[in-house]
């Protein structure tokens, strides 16, 4: 963001390289500033004692200043709406102000040097492009009208569960307890028994992304890498759902308002109970070893 004023000047070539490192010196980590700092740098930007703001969008939506001249976006919105909120961070004043944004379908490449490694060659390593950084947040807020269909319908017919009294003794809360397994289990199941969920065709799962390889693998080393790959996918697509479901809470005419499908969910971590030392004197058959610490029991 920049106001009435900004301009960034470099010298002549001859001290180019003195000024940038003071200029090096001189910068602050804005993603690690503390709240405080946070609010004295926009303060300070907002009664003109700076002129250039450079921020997150969620940073940048608290700034309230009529003459901003110029914002730049650095990646795209996640939505038209969103554009349209934080352009306006423009022109308040009613005169002409002017909003940029970067976008670039294309994937930039880094070039790694594997000299040090002893190597005499460089690597290329493809970098997300704006595209693909957009979808990434994207695809963590939004699931389809089946998933939650298949996943009400599993919600129905899980059995484990603990009640316990609410906070106010006016009541009790029923907490169900299921694991990933089961149901990814059910979701399966629906793509090819869609009545599971009163479904009118087969449930699908999104397309996820092409698992990165790693050098050379082996048929079957890479059969047992795409299967937990596949199924680390399948879970967190599992907890977006549920995250979804937590998260939005509608207004539904004549039934009420902000209905909760799920009032609470928590993804509790392992817990070590025993721990035993074993010393092995070789190791026969580590294929199957990987495999079974993969599989469905892990």
């Amino acid at each position: 963001m920049a106001a009435e004023s900004a301009s960034l000047q470099l010298g002549s070539d001859s001290g180019l390289e003195e000024e940038l490192d003071d200029l090096e010196a001189n910068l602050t980590d804005w993603g690690d500033l503390r709240h405080r700092t946070r609010e004295r740098e926009q303060t300070a930007f907002i009664q003109g004692q700076r002129d250039i703001m450079v921020a997150t969008k969620g940073f940048g939506m608290g700034v309230d200043k009529p003459n901003i001249r110029l914002v730049i976006h650095r990646s795209p919105t996640a939505n038209l709406e969103a554009y349209a909120q934080e352009a306006g961070r423009v022109g308040r004043d009613g005169e002409m102000a002017t909003a940029i944004l970067y976008y670039s379908p294309e994937r930039p490449v880094e070039t790694i040097d594997l000299h040090q490694e002893g190597l005499a060659t460089c690597k290329l390593k493809p970098l997300p492009s704006d595209h693909d950084i957009q979808q990434f947040f994207l695809s963590d807020r939004y699931i389809r009208r089946e998933d939650v269909q298949v996943m009400q319908a599993f919600l129905q017919t899980v059995q484990r569960g603990v009640t316990v009294p609410n906070g106010d003794r006016s009541g009790v809360n029923r907490y169900l307890y299921f694991t990933s397994d089961e149901v990814i289990s059910f979701f399966d199941q629906c793509t090819q028994q869609p009545s599971l969920a009163r479904l009118t065709q087969r449930y699908e799962w999104i397309e996820f992304a092409p698992r990165e390889t790693a050098g050379r693998e082996s048929e079957e080393h890479q059969r047992i890498l795409d299967r937990g790959y596949t199924y680390n996918q399948k879970t967190s697509y599992i907890n977006r759902i549920l995250a979804a479901l937590y998260r939005i809470r509608p207004d539904v005419p004549s039934v009420g308002r902000h209905l909760t499908l799920i009032a609470v969910f928590k993804r509790p971590e392992p817990i070590l109970k025993k721990q035993r030392s074993v010393v092995g004197t070789r190791l026969l058959n580590p294929t199957l070893i990987l495999a079974r610490s993969c599989g469905s029991e892990a």
